[in-house]
């Protein structure tokens, strides 16, 4: 059985890594850059969207788009870091909306 954690992360901003992950792991936005951050954002926003909806906060459409062009940039360019089921929740998400 899957146990889902709970990290209640409410500033995304103001996430830092407390420990080395060791072996792979997923390729994520870096965060030194305006447009890493804001990538971030969205790939939270995206990854918690039963959370926001939930608790009544928004989901800011740009946010999400700069997830998605980091996603197409970084992500799908590289096969063996890319994830094919994150990709259709994406596409199933935009769908919907």
């Amino acid at each position: 059985m899957s146990q889902k954690l709970d990290y209640k992360v409410e500033r995304p901003s103001q996430v830092a890594l407390q420990a080395k992950i060791e072996g792979p792991r997923r390729l994520l936005p870096d965060t030194a850059t305006k447009f890493g951050r804001q990538a971030l954002i969205g790939y939270i926003m995206e990854r918690e969207r039963a959370f926001y909806e939930a608790s009544c906060r928004p989901i800011d459409p740009y946010y999400i788009e700069q997830y998605r062009v980091w996603l197409t940039n970084h992500v799908m360019k590289n096969a063996q870091n890319y994830d094919i089921v994150l990709q259709k929740q994406l596409t199933g998400a935009s769908k919907k909306h």
